[in-house]
């Protein structure tokens, strides 16, 4: 009988959709691996981050980055009745509130970066607030301005999203899709009687603003809705966006680049938005992701962060039902290559934000639990709690019947001596994987930059195979491992 190869090359990552015998570029099975260049990694743990074991007093329902012109940034956090803000000298959170907030353990606050300064919503529950980076938090032009929904900087204007005047939200006629936009916004709001956009294009609740080039996208729960400054009477264009659905988490809402944004659409798919489209890039990859937990009602609190440094796109979602905003899992996206990943966390996770404490740091992805802040993708567990790393590579077929007699795969070689891999085999479509072999990845000589790896189980017959390798990482020097 001739000898098969049958090559896992230019491997592309997820795809809910991969059936057996197609050729091995996705997979429908992994979990917490990184899948780049054709190459898969492990992702890292969830680490305490600068080692804070102190937990808040309430739920951490927000984090903001805040730059700022100096180049030294700032990390805030978010709870229900309090606002705090790192301090990296004492490795503690101090307390900025002032006057307390009245928020809840589901209240989404938004922030923008105004003027050198974090201004800042919770759902309307308070006016909104500002931190100029010392002192305390206090409402912005001195209590003058509506409440609002969500907030955005755009050409110089604060834009404030869904507003009410006296915070009940029912007092503004079509204050759901409104816009009210100042550049004068720290001062006397009352001044800016007429500076309103009213999102007529469809009936449905303003969520989230977002700047893309020179257009502000207005994400509604119904419709898409551009627009942009022209100036003159009519100051602002409107046009609703060729798209048949809504934003289903205001938080999804993420800018990847300064054309191009990504947001979780109200039938669970993900899109990339440009200022001419809305394209849906999930719908076949993750069908068996994110629409299976509709039911649950807990997508709408989703939330989105960037990893800008490896172009990728990070969805934390609950798959599970968990209690308030928790989540458990996530979904990954890398928009310069197209790979889809996913993964589940040990410790479930509330808000997330990627936070450069200088202009020249390396990007840290910051989580939060209930009361603690974690740094994604770092150290080994899941704060002390396992993780289980893998990917298979889908049913193979080896023709009508055939012998399958062994693998080659090939590894960088990682910088430790402790990184392992198991692999296993699952034959003719029966999900129990057997044969499991540990490999322990040494290279041989002090040049070497690959090992590989011979996984021969007793020769098995059949029409079909299916591959297992799962990843073990002992100290945190073996990283990376990638196959």
């Amino acid at each position: 009988m001739a000898t098969r190869t049958i090559w896992v090359e230019n491997f592309k990552g997820l795809h809910d959709s991969a059936s057996p015998g197609a050729k091995p570029v996705v997979t429908n099975d992994l979990r917490n691996v990184k899948v780049t260049h054709g190459q898969v990694r492990p992702r890292g743990g969830l680490t305490k981050y600068l080692s804070i074991s102190a937990a808040a007093s309430g739920e951490v329902i927000g984090l903001f980055h805040y730059p700022l012109v100096s180049g030294t940034n700032k990390l805030v956090r978010m709870l229900p009745t309090a606002l705090e803000v790192l301090n990296t000298g004492t490795s503690a959170w101090d307390v900025i509130t002032g006057t307390a907030l009245t928020g809840t353990t589901t209240t989404r606050p938004q922030a923008t970066v105004m003027d050198d300064t974090l201004v800042f919503v919770n759902e309307g529950e308070d006016l909104p607030r500002k931190y100029t980076g010392s002192g305390n938090s206090a409402n912005i032009a001195a209590g003058t301005s509506p409440y609002a929904k969500s907030v955005e900087s755009y050409e110089g204007f604060l834009l404030l999203g869904d507003v009410s005047d006296s915070g009940a939200f029912t007092d503004v006629f079509d204050g759901h899709r409104m816009i009210r936009y100042s550049d004068d916004w720290d001062n006397d709001w009352t001044l800016c009687e007429g500076n309103e956009i009213v999102l007529v294009e469809s009936p449905g609740r303003l969520l989230r603003m977002a700047t893309l080039g020179r257009d502000v996208i207005c994400y509604k729960d119904d419709a898409l809705v551009k627009a942009r400054w022209i100036g003159g009477k009519i100051r602002f264009s409107q046009e609703k966006m060729e798209f048949e659905g809504g934003c289903l988490a205001p938080l999804s809402v993420a800018k990847l680049t300064d054309d191009l944004q990504i947001f979780l659409g109200t039938d669970a798919v993900l899109y990339l938005v440009t200022s001419q489209s809305v394209t849906p890039i999930s719908f076949e990859s993750l069908y068996n992701t994110l629409p299976t937990t509709i039911s649950l009602d807990k997508l709408k609190y989703a939330r989105g962060m960037i990893d800008e440094e490896e172009a990728t796109y990070y969805l934390f979602y609950d798959r599970s039902g968990l209690a308030t905003m928790l989540h458990d899992s996530y979904v990954s996206y890398n928009w310069r290559s197209k790979e889809f990943n996913k993964g589940r966390l040990g410790k479930s996770v509330i808000s997330a934000v990627a936070h450069k404490p200088t202009t020249t740091s390396p990007v840290d992805l910051i989580t939060s639990s209930a009361t603690l802040v974690y740094e994604f993708d770092e150290g080994l567990t899941d704060d002390g709690v396992a993780v289980s790393r893998y990917w298979t590579t889908n049913w193979q077929g080896l023709g009508e019947e055939g012998w399958f007699n062994g693998a080659i795969l090939i590894f960088n070689k990682p910088t430790g001596a402790k990184a392992r891999v198991r692999i296993s085999l699952a034959m003719d479509l029966d999900e129990t994987f057997s044969y499991q072999t540990f490999y322990q990845l040494q290279g041989g000589g002090a040049g070497d930059t690959k090992v590989e790896v011979f996984y021969h189980p007793p020769s098995q017959y059949g029409s079909w195979f299916n591959l297992k390798v799962e990843y073990f990482i002992d100290n945190t020097t073996a990283f990376p491992t990638e196959l």
